[in-house]
This record gives C-alpha cells, structure tokens and sequence, in this order.
C-alpha cells in the first residue's frame, strides 16, 4: 500500500538528481518503510537525466520514471506525475533538493486532518 507518493519534476537534472533522489529514499525507508512512492518525470530533457533516473529506479521498485519528451513544462510534468500517482498522500519537491527530505516530512506530519498544505521559504517566520 503506498501511503505518500513524491513528484519530482526534473529538466536537465543530471547533475544533482541522484543526491535528490538518494536524501528522500534515505528519510523515507526509516519513516515509510516500502510505503511511499517517488515519482521522477524528466521534461523535455538534452542531458542523460532520465537515463540516470531509470538506472537508479532499476535498484528501487518504489522509484517510477515517466519520461516526457517534449516540452510541458514544470506545472505540466508536475500533472503528469500526479497523475499516476497512487499515495493517500501526495506532493512534489524541485530536484534541486532544495527542499529537502526534512522538511517534506515535516509538511506531512503536520497535515492532520486538513486537505493540503503549502511549504514556502517567502512566508514569514519560515524556517529556512
């Protein structure tokens, strides 16, 4: 049963998608166990990001790969991962890990009972 699932939109991230990709898989084996889902939906891409997502989701059955190869844009390939997104629970960082894993946990253990929630770094009082 897949209890969250993360998109994480990506354009010429293959520099940094793996770190991204190995802190969340880190912070949610310990939380999550096999309960959640991350889902990498390269956009429109000219480096090897999907490659390299694809080879790390080889070694990961919780990692999905939905590779869009012409231009949709952030928001798009954000939709396209909610898409097939199958978590009770779902939400999407930027592969740039500049949210990082501590902080999407957080946002989802204060969720309670509401329907969503927002993080910003730009809301006062936020914690950067």
């Amino acid at each position: 049963m897949v209890k969250i699932s993360i998109v994480i939109p990506a354009y010429n991230e293959e520099k940094r998608i793996v770190d991204t990709i190995q802190a969340y898989l880190v912070m949610f084996d310990k939380e999550y166990k096999n309960a959640y889902e991350i889902i990498v939906v390269p956009n429109n891409c000219t480096d090897n990001t999907a490659a390299i997502v694809a080879g790390v989701a080889k070694k990961h059955d919780n990692i999905k790969i939905k590779d869009i190869r012409h231009y949709v844009g952030k928001s798009g390939a954000i939709v396209e991962g909610l898409k097939i997104a199958k978590g009770n629970l779902i939400g999407f960082v930027d592969a740039d890990n500049s949210a990082p894993p501590e902080s999407f946990l957080k946002l989802i253990k204060e969720i309670k009972e509401n329907d969503g929630a927002i993080g910003s770094r730009w809301v006062k009082g936020a914690e950067v």
